[in-house]
């Protein structure tokens, strides 16, 4: 629990010590913003975690269903099922991530 603190308290140091440069780091963010290999390489990163976090979750469902339901029928459509919420995530993260061309 002391280090937890110690953390906390040091993030808190950090963030108090960057208060001095607070306009070099919005005109160095503006700076890569506008650069032409954001936006692509921000969908790729967007569109790789998507992905990611579906096949994951995919794989620990059969996992769970092979564990728990001894690979029942019934037990098979329930942890599919169950993947459906995260594919919506997965779907709605990608898209507040995607930036198309203006």
């Amino acid at each position: 629990m002391n280090d937890f603190f110690n953390f906390l308290v040091n993030i808190l140091m950090l963030l108090v010590a960057l208060i001095p440069y607070r306009k070099y780091i919005k005109r160095k963010s503006r700076e890569i913003y506008e650069h032409p290999y954001y936006r692509p390489v921000n969908n790729i990163i967007a569109a790789g975690a998507s992905i990611f976090v579906v096949v994951s979750y995919f794989i620990v469902a059969m996992l769970f269903w092979i564990l728990k339901f001894k690979a029942s029928e019934a037990g098979f459509y329930i942890c599919v099922g169950a993947t459906i919420p995260v594919i919506a995530f997965a779907l709605f993260f990608y898209r507040i991530n995607y930036m198309p061309k203006l």
